[in-house]
């Protein structure tokens, strides 16, 4: 039951039919309806969550592979110096 029924419901009582039910009636049956449902969908959403995890983990292993690589690379290239003194006193 949601606005459009309570609506409906006042429409119907204003051409003489039944009272309507409180709007506070009306918000705890909802709230009900949404904790079962919230139940059901956990299961769900646990799911949704572990495969975002492992995809943020593989991705920052692809991540800390590749600087890895990089740095290898940046090792590999670097040249030392030669410092030569000249006695020229």
């Amino acid at each position: 039951m949601g606005l459009k029924s309570q609506v409906e419901e006042r429409m119907e009582f204003l051409t003489g039919g039944p009272k309507p039910k409180k709007n506070v009636d009306v918000m705890k049956e909802i709230s009900n309806k949404l904790k079962h449902h919230e139940g059901e969908e956990n299961g769900t959403e646990e799911k949704i969550l572990k495969k975002k995890m492992k995809r943020k983990q593989s991705t920052e292993k692809s991540v800390k592979e590749a600087e890895e690589v990089v740095d290898t690379e940046v090792k590999k290239k670097k040249k030392k110096k030669i410092v030569v003194e000249s006695d020229d006193e």
